[in-house]
C-alpha cells in the first residue's frame, strides 16, 4: 500500500486535510507521496498519530515504494 492509499483509506481525501491534522506542510506530504522524500522520525510520529496507524505500518509503505 502506498502512502497516498493509506492517507485516503484513513479518511483524508486531500493532502490539505492531512496537513491540518498532522501539522506537516502540504509540500512535504506531496514529496512523500511522489517518492521524492521520506519523512524523518519526528514527522513519522505526527503522521502515524494523524493517520491512526503505527510507525511500523507507515514505514512499510515507504520501504515498499523504494524497492
Amino acid at each position: 500500500m502506498t502512502f497516498k492509499e493509506i492517507r485516503i483509506r484513513n479518511g483524508f481525501k486531500t493532502q490539505h486535510d492531512l496537513e491540518i491534522a498532522s501539522e506537516i506542510k502540504k509540500a512535504c506530504l506531496s514529496k512523500y507521496e511522489s517518492g521524492k522524500a521520506r519523512p524523518k522520525i519526528d514527522k513519522l510520529e505526527k503522521l502515524a498519530d494523524a493517520l491512526n496507524i503505527t510507525i511500523d505500518e507507515l514505514l512499510s509503505c515507504f520501504i515498499k515504494e523504494k524497492n
